[in-house]
């Protein structure tokens, strides 16, 4: 399978994932969200080195700076993924509990 075709089914799972989950609570779907972010974390270790590979390829190919920033993980975003009070994303937490940074 070419990788069009992996990414044209990957999201046409992701679609059909996304009208079930579109009526379940708030809680169960927050509980998911948790879990997956559980998930991340506990991968951490290789998504960073996966994502170091990521980068030295972006930066061979001349991705601006800025690009690379984005793409660029590091353990304070992977787990800001699991705390509701940072939100997902940020690269420091603004709530001390999390183990973060604080921003």
């Amino acid at each position: 399978m070419d990788i069009k075709q992996f990414v044209a089914d990957k999201a046409k799972s992701a679609k059909a994932a996304s009208r079930k989950l579109a009526n379940l609570s708030t809680e169960i779907k927050n509980n998911a969200l948790f879990k997956m972010a559980a998930g991340l974390e506990a991968d951490s270790g290789r998504l960073m080195t996966e994502n170091k590979k990521d980068l030295a390829a972006a930066e061979q190919k001349g991705l601006s700076k800025a690009m690379i920033d984005r793409l660029a993980l590091n353990a304070c975003l992977i787990r800001s993924a699991r705390c509701s009070k940072c939100g997902a994303g940020r690269t420091a937490c603004r709530w001390a509990g999390c183990g973060c940074p604080s921003g």
